[in-house]
């Protein structure tokens, strides 16, 4: 489940758009996130959209 902390600027749109693209990528971005908290090096994701 990918949830929004906080909107901020973006619109309802957008919002839905960036939600919708974590979801997508998810495991993608947590497997990153868990390698640049260890140290490593971390690889560009490329999204089509």
């Amino acid at each position: 489940m990918v949830e929004l902390a906080q909107q901020g600027d973006l619109t309802d749109a957008q919002t839905k758009e960036v939600l919708a693209i974590a979801s997508e990528y998810r495991d993608k971005l947590l497997s990153q996130w868990s390698l640049f908290k260890q140290g490593k090096r971390v690889r560009m994701i490329t999204i089509k959209t």
